[in-house]
């Protein structure tokens, strides 16, 4: 029986170097509904900027302590690329600072407002907008905001970018570089996280339930207020008074490869989802690190949680985790009307998927399996070229 084993164990291993080749799962190993630790940035910062352009997250400025004084403000710049798990140094922003607006149009990410290093200019907070130039790896300004504001979310619809100052609301013209007031959102919400589904922007987080003067309390209930383009209203959709959430930052997945759902995930662990078609809640699979004040970005619906402080809001993090929403599969159909990209951001935050990415995830697999295919033919090449040599004996009739 001996003399089958050889061809039998030869047509096992090109089976499983097919298997890896034309599975795409199996060469991806992405599980749905689970985490993955990732590579770290090189210099560990909260409140920072995150952004996905073009497949690439951009982690700009933040803060390395929490003194009391901020005397960590940086404004350094990296990004990472998911293909080959490596972060790179780019050219540093001009200004230190976090808590800023940032979102990307066109090749540029603009950061806009923020927090300044306090002993060194005792303003509170900053109007400067600076826009990063990514094909050029250079800095510019453009006109400032209409106020001065830090803990800011900013975000890309039809063009425009849209700014987020506590229930303030602008809106910022890239092309005529000038600013409009929009609709106050109706809502304040505390620690809030915000996302961009297709035309809508969707707030979210705890909120504040007591005006001035009233002492203000807090309501760590979820909420969703929805901001329409288009109409340029705000509409109020569920709060869901059985889950909490405190400290929170989002993505929001198209459809694409996961289900169209909005994730956000919470310093307390949670991560929270929110269905924006159902006006309705769930829970998933939660954050393995407790922390909070990170950035979020999200490239072909797979989310990245990057930064932040830990549990004790005493140490900075370059921690840098991968979330597989559920549903998530790299092979879905594409859909006939796919949401419309948006190039946009929340402060400390998150970024709208690229679809663009779709092909480039599944060339990444695909180029993966190959090389175990390859693997695969040469380790058979290896096993003849000394079975022939006569250093591998032929197995002999019994």
């Amino acid at each position: 029986m001996r003399k089958f084993f050889t061809p039998i164990l030869l047509s096992f291993l090109i089976l499983v170097s097919f298997m890896a080749a034309f599975n795409v799962v199996l060469a991806s190993d992405l599980v749905a509904d689970s985490w993955n630790v990732k590579a770290s940035m090189s210099q560990a910062r909260w409140s920072l900027g995150v952004v996905a352009v073009d497949g690439k997250i951009y982690a700009i400025g933040g803060s390395t302590v929490n003194d009391g004084y901020n005397s960590g403000v940086v404004g350094t710049n990296e990004r990472y690329d998911p293909v080959t798990n490596t972060w790179t140094t780019l050219v540093a922003m001009p200004t230190p600072r976090y808590g800023f607006a940032i979102a990307a149009y066109q090749g540029k990410i603009y950061c806009m407002g923020g927090t300044p290093y306090v002993e060194a200019d005792m303003k509170p907070r900053y109007d400067i907008v600076e826009v990063y130039d990514i094909a050029t790896d250079s800095w510019s300004t453009k006109s400032n905001m209409p106020f001065r504001a830090g803990g800011l979310h900013g975000h890309v619809v039809n063009g425009k970018i849209f700014v987020i100052n506590g229930n303030a609301f602008f809106m910022y013209d890239p092309v005529t570089d000038e600013w409009t007031r929009k609709p106050d959102v109706p809502i304040y919400f505390f620690y809030l996280a915000s996302v961009v589904v297709d035309d809508e922007i969707i707030l979210t987080g705890g909120f504040i339930i007591a005006t001035y003067p009233t002492y203000p309390t807090v309501q760590y209930a979820p909420k969703a207020v929805i901001y329409n383009v288009e109409t340029d209203e705000w509409r109020e959709g569920k709060t869901e008074t059985t889950l909490s959430c405190a400290n929170d930052n989002a993505g929001a997945t198209t459809g694409v490869h996961a289900p169209q759902k909005i994730y956000v995930f919470s310093g307390s662990n949670n991560n929270l989802i929110y269905d924006p078609a159902l006006d309705t809640w769930s829970t998933a699979n939660a954050m393995p690190s407790n922390r909070s004040h990170f950035g979020v970005a999200v490239i072909d619906d797979v989310l990245y949680v990057i930064g932040g402080l830990d549990y004790d809001l005493v140490t900075a993090l370059a921690i840098n985790e991968q979330y597989i929403p559920i549903g998530y599969h790299d092979t879905l159909p594409p859909v006939t009307s796919p949401p419309t990209p948006s190039e946009s951001s929340d402060v400390f935050v998150s970024s709208e998927p690229e679809p663009s990415e779709t092909s480039r995830s599944f060339l990444t697999d695909f180029v993966g399996a190959v090389l175990v295919l390859v693997a695969g033919l040469v380790l058979v090449g290896v096993f003849l070229y000394f079975r022939r040599s006569g250093k591998i004996k032929r197995p002999v009739d019994g």
